[in-house]
């Protein structure tokens, strides 16, 4: 329901939570709105679907980044992940866009 995303370049070797900077803390959607873990087919079209969490573009960029679940839809102190994908782009690159004569530009 609610987590921070971390990033970090050299972290702590032992896992402890020195060296990990906060990128931001994002909310969970449930369109039914619903308490809990009751859903509604609204909410399970939802979930096939995916959610995306954007990143503003200026966060520095990090090697490794870890997840800290603040608060999940049962209450519970268990969160199950089926995929996480994260995008970016490499440090310094720069898209090639056409001129505005050229054609559409098709990433």
């Amino acid at each position: 329901k609610k987590f921070e995303l971390l990033g970090a370049n050299d972290p702590d070797p032992n896992g402890g939570e020195e060296g990990w900077t906060s990128i931001g803390i994002f909310d969970s959607y449930k369109p039914s709105g619903l308490p809990g873990t009751s859903t509604t087919n609204e909410d399970m079209e939802y979930i096939e679907q995916g959610e995306n969490f954007s990143i503003p573009a200026d966060v520095e960029s990090y090697q490794y980044y870890r997840m800290k679940f603040l608060e999940s839809w049962s209450g519970s102190k268990f969160v199950h992940l089926m995929e996480i994908q994260l995008f970016g782009c490499p440090e310094n690159y720069v898209p090639e866009y056409p001129d505005e004569e050229e054609e559409e530009f098709k990433p």
